[in-house]
C-alpha cells in the first residue's frame, strides 16, 4: 500500500474538494478537479438528493480512477443520522448506495480494482474503509470513525452478538478485515488537547470500535473540535510533508509522528512546539532536501554512554530524537562545552531520559533539568518539591549562571544528591542530607552550612570532573558542612571553609583554606 507524502497529500486534498458542491450543483457545470497538480476527469457523480444523503465523485487520470465520498455536511439531517446509525446500531445507511455506485462505476467504464481508489474524510471515511473492505479495493481515509465493526459484524441483533463472541475468543475471522490491513489507510488529526485530536477518529472510535486497516496519526497544533475538519489535517500534512523533505526516505509519517508522541510525552502540552523549535535550532529545515537521518529514542533503545555530538545534544535537552547528518550550529556551540559532560551527568541524565519516556511521575526518586524545564516528581507528590525526603535526587543545571538552592534530603546511607551545574558562574545551596556535587567550569559558589547533621559525607568537585578533577580554572567559594566534605578544587584561585575531618585537594595551591575562623597556609596536594 503506498503510503507516500504524495499520495496522501492528493487523496486528502480530493477528500476536500468533494466537499464544494454541498448539494449546490457545484460540481454538475464542472469537468475536472485538480489535486496536488495532478488533473482529474470528472466521469461520473451522485448528489445528495436520494434518501440517505449519499455524494460521491468518479474520477479519471490517465487509467486511474478515483472515488470520493463526500463527509457529513453540518447543515445536512442526512448525514447526521447516518453518522448516528453506524454508531449506535452498526448500521450506515449510506453504505448500500455507496457500494451500487462503486459497482455500477467499475461496470460501466471497464475499471479493474487495482485501478480505482476511494477516499473521503469523516463520514467519507467511514464509506472508504467499510466498501473498500468489503469490495476489496484500497482507499485513505481521512479522521474517520473506525468501522471495524461495521464491516466485521453482522447487523442483525443476535448474528452480531454471536460474531462479537466468536471474535473476543479468537475464532471469529473477517476476510473484509483481512484485506483492509493492507490496503485500507487510515490517516488521523493528533494533538495534546483533550480530545486527542479528531474526536471521532480517537475518542469516539476507542469507545466501541476500532479502525480497519492501518493506522496514520498526523500530530499538529491543538485547534479543539477543529481537529476534526478536514482543513486543519491537510494542513498538518503540508506541514509534515515540509519537514519531511529535509530527511531521507527512512523517516516517514509515522517516524515522524513518533518523534513529536515521544517529545509530547516529556514536554507535557508542548511537544508540537517543542520539536519544531528543537528541528529550527539544529538546523532541519534549512538543510539540503532527502539529506538528515531523524533516530526516535525509545525507554529501551537510548544513546550510548559516550555520545557524540549530536547524541550529547538530545540528551542535554532531553530531546527523545537524535538529528544527525547535519552541520549545526547548535552542535557546533554544544562542541565547546563537551569537557563539562561527565560520566556521572551522561548516566544520570539517561536515566532521566528513560523515566521521562514512561511517564512524568516517578517512584523513590525526583529529578529537575534546568536546561530543559521538565521535572520528575515523585508519585502522589503534588508540590514536586523535595524537603527532608528520604528520596533520591538528581539536579541538573546549565552552561550559564545557575542558582539552585534550598535542597535537602532526609540522611539515609542510601539516599543521595547528586548534582550537575556545568559551565557558568553557579550558587548551590544544600540544606540537609548527603551530597555529591559536580559545579563544573566558572566562579562557583556551593554552600553546606545549613547540613549541621556530623554523619553528612559530601563529595565535592568544584571544577570539571571526568573520572578525576579536570582542573579547569575558575575562583570557588566551598562552604563545608558539620560533617564529613571531599572537595576537589581544582586550579583557580579558590576559597575553602572547613571543619574537623574534611579532605582538599587543590591543584594549584593557589587560595585559602578557613578552619575554625583562621586563615591556614593552601599547599599544593598531589
Amino acid at each position: 500500500m503506498d503510503t507516500s507524502a504524495n499520495v496522501i497529500t492528493t487523496m486528502g486534498i480530493i477528500s476536500d474538494e468533494v466537499y464544494s458542491d454541498q448539494g449546490q450543483g457545484y460540481f454538475k457545470n464542472k469537468n475536472e478537479l485538480s489535486a496536488n497538480g495532478i488533473e482529474y476527469d470528472i466521469i461520473d457523480r451522485i448528489d445528495n438528493s436520494g434518501s440517505d444523503g449519499l455524494q460521491a465523485l468518479l474520477l479519471k487520470n490517465g487509467d486511474q480512477y478515483v472515488i470520493a465520498f463526500r463527509g457529513t455536511e453540518m447543515g445536512s439531517a442526512k448525514d447526521w443520522f447516518a453518522d448516528l446509525l453506524a454508531g449506535v446500531k452498526n448500521i450506515n445507511p449510506q453504505y448500500y448506495s455507496a457500494r451500487k455506485f462503486v459497482n455500477d462505476a467499475i461496470k460501466q467504464y471497464g475499471i479493474d480494482k487495482s485501478n480505482l481508489t476511494l477516499t473521503g474524510h469523516s463520514l467519507g471515511g467511514i464509506l472508504t474503509q467499510q466498501v473498500g473492505a468489503s469490495l476489496g479495493i484500497k482507499g485513505y481515509a481521512y479522521n474517520p470513525w473506525g468501522s471495524d465493526a461495521l464491516v466485521k459484524y453482522p447487523q442483525n441483533g443476535s448474528l452480531n452478538i454471536i460474531a462479537r463472541v466468536l471474535d473476543a475468543v479468537g475464532i471469529y475471522n473477517s476476510s473484509a478485515e483481512s484485506f483492509a490491513k493492507e490496503n485500507i489507510v487510515n490517516i488521523s488529526y493528533q494533538d495534546e488537547g483533550l480530545l486527542n485530536g479528531d474526536i471521532l477518529s480517537n475518542f469516539a472510535t476507542g469507545i466501541i470500535s476500532k479502525h480497519l486497516g492501518k493506522f496514520i496519526p498526523i500530530f499538529g497544533k491543538n485547534v479543539g473540535l477543529s481537529a476534526h475538519k478536514i482543513g486543519p489535517l491537510n494542513e498538518a500534512i503540508k506541514d509534515y510533508n515540509t519537514t519531511l523533505s529535509h530527511f531521507n526516505s527512512n523517516v516517514t509519517y509515522e517516524k515522524l509522528t513518533t518523534a513529536y508522541l515521544s517529545t509530547a510525552m516529556i514536554h507535557k502540552g508542548q511537544g508540537y512546539e517543542k520539536l519544531n523549535e528543537e528541528f529550527k535550532k539544529i538546523g532541519v529545515f534549512n538543510a539540503s532536501n532527502n539529506s538528515l537521518n531523524l533516530n526516535v529514542l525509545t525507554p529501551n533503545s537510548l544513546i550510548t554512554t559516550t555520545p557524540n555530538i549530536a547524541e550529547l545534544y538530545a540528551l542535554v535537552n532531553l530531546n527523545p530524537f537524535i538529528v544527525s547528518n547535519i552541520s549545526s550550529n547548535a552542535y557546533n556551540e554544544l562542541e565547546k562545552y563537551k569537557d563539562e559532560y561527565s560520566k556521572g551527568y551522561i548516566d544520570d541524565k539517561l536515566r532521566m531520559l528513560s523515566k521521562a519516556l514512561v511517564s512524568s511521575s516517578v517512584f523513590g526518586e525526583y529529578y529537575k533539568d534546568y536546561e530543559s524545564g521538565v521535572e520528575l516528581r515523585l508519585a502522589f507528590d503534588e508540590s514536586g518539591f523535595v524537603t527532608d525526603s528520604p528520596h533520591n535526587q538528581f539536579i541538573f543545571g546549565t552552561n550559564k549562571n545557575d542558582t539552585i538552592q534550598n535542597i535537602k534530603s532526609t540522611l539515609d546511607k542510601n539516599t543521595h544528591t547528586k548534582i550537575y551545574t556545568l559551565g557558568g558562574d553557579d550558587t548551590i545551596t544544600v540544606l540537609g542530607g548527603s551530597s555529591y556535587i559536580e559545579a563544573g567550569s566558572g566562579n562557583d559558589t556551593i554552600d553546606l552550612r545549613n547540613i549541621t547533621n556530623k554523619k553528612s559525607k559530601n563529595e565535592i568537585y568544584a571544577d570539571n570532573k571526568n573520572a578525576k578533577d579536570d582542573e579547569n580554572g575558575g575562583s570557588d567559594t566551598i562552604y563545608g558542612s558539620a560533617g564529613k566534605d571531599t572537595i576537589y578544587g581544582g586550579k583557580g584561585n579558590d576559597t575553602y571553609y572547613v571543619g574537623d575531618k574534611d579532605i582538599i585537594q587543590d591543584s594549584d595551591g593557589e587560595g585559602s583554606v578557613i578552619f575554625d575562623n583562621t586563615n591556614l597556609y593552601l599547599s599544593l596536594v598531589a
